[in-house]
């Protein structure tokens, strides 16, 4: 059934409008409050990525729509598309617990979310997003820590930028492209490696980076979305918060409002 859409015809204001339906699996975002009684919905789908649904009288309790409608969640999604989106129908496939009964683990669910809301633009699909996520949710459901390692944050983010044709560059200096060098830098400004010899024409906010850190971070851009991953064990954590907190500062032109949670969890 995933997948499957149809067109057809409906009558507005005395003429006709093309509209299409279709079944697709997704990932609920974030819902939103519209006036008095309505909703929208921000979900990323596996088939056309990020959309902003409308669900008429979402609000209400007798909305058919309103126990399924949840955020983190995992939904199969039946949608109208037109001149305004519409869910017309959901029901919900998986729902992590833990995601909503631990602050700690809903916030860092909410920090994924949030990269993906921020980074991706509406109907540009990409099935690995869909999948990093569903992957981050699994994670975090299986974690009984209350500690997260920051290289793991980091191990979801290097793939959703290199998906978004992001990815920094790790294999040579980003200034002169020498891939040897006695010292190495990480340049968020400037998108990647500098090597000691340019490090005074990098636009600042140098972090070093040692051997071992440079063959881990050649070795997450090449990974799917995964963290139990070898490699990761080579990042200490204050150097995996300087790469994370770098490289979220080049793309994004706001602090993550998750963040600000995590800090009171």
């Amino acid at each position: 059934m995933i997948g499957i859409s149809s067109t057809h015809y409906i009558l507005h204001s005395n003429y006709y409008l093309l509209t299409m339906t279709f079944h697709t699996t997704g990932i609920v975002l974030r819902i939103e409050h519209r006036g008095e009684n309505d909703r929208v919905a921000h979900v990323y789908t596996d088939t056309h990525g990020k959309l902003e649904l409308f669900v008429k009288s979402g609000r209400r309790m007798a909305s058919k729509l309103s126990p399924h409608l949840e955020e983190l969640t995992i939904a199969e999604c039946y949608v109208v598309r037109g001149h305004l989106d519409h869910l017309a129908g959901i029901e919900r496939v998986v729902r992590h617990d833990l995601l909503h009964t631990s602050l700690f683990h809903m916030g860092n669910a909410a920090w994924a979310v949030e990269l993906v809301m921020l980074l991706t633009r509406p109907d540009h699909p990409d099935r690995r997003i869909f999948d990093a996520l569903t992957a981050w949710f699994a994670f975090l459901e299986k974690m009984p820590s209350t500690i997260l390692p920051e290289r793991l944050r980091l191990a979801f983010l290097m793939p959703i930028l290199d998906f978004l044709g992001y990815r920094p560059e790790f294999e040579k200096c980003v200034l002169c492209a020498a891939s040897q060098s006695a010292q190495w830098f990480f340049s968020g400004n400037d998108g990647g490696l500098v090597c000691g010899a340019c490090k005074q024409k990098a636009r600042g906010g140098l972090i070093v980076c040692d051997a071992r850190a440079v063959g881990a971070l050649q070795t997450m851009g090449d990974q799917p979305v995964a963290f139990d991953h070898d490699a990761y064990r080579e990042l200490n954590d204050p150097l995996a918060r300087s790469l994370t907190d770098a490289l979220l500062m080049n793309h994004l032109s706001r602090p993550l409002e998750s963040l600000r949670f995590l800090a009171y969890v």
